[in-house]
């Protein structure tokens, strides 16, 4: 299940997540019991261009139709 937290701030826009996911990273490698976890999370029609997703649990989570163009899934 998304963390709602996460799955609010990313729904919020793309500019604000990948602030936030910056200023967390160091935290998100070091502790492992933090993490990005948006499985499950519906996120079809959501414009993610230029998202950072690096790392992030995305099983079971609806991305079709999508924009991710230039997003960090890796």
């Amino acid at each position: 299940m998304a963390n709602q937290e996460q799955l609010a701030l990313l729904k919020a826009g793309v500019a604000g997540w990948n602030e936030w996911f910056v200023a967390n990273m160091r935290a998100m490698r070091a502790d492992k019991s933090v993490a990005v976890d948006l499985s499950g999370a519906i996120l079809s029609g959501a414009n993610l261009s230029g998202a950072d997703l690096s790392g992030a649990n995305l099983s079971r989570a609806d991305l079709s139709g999508a924009n991710l163009s230039r997003a960090n899934l890796s």
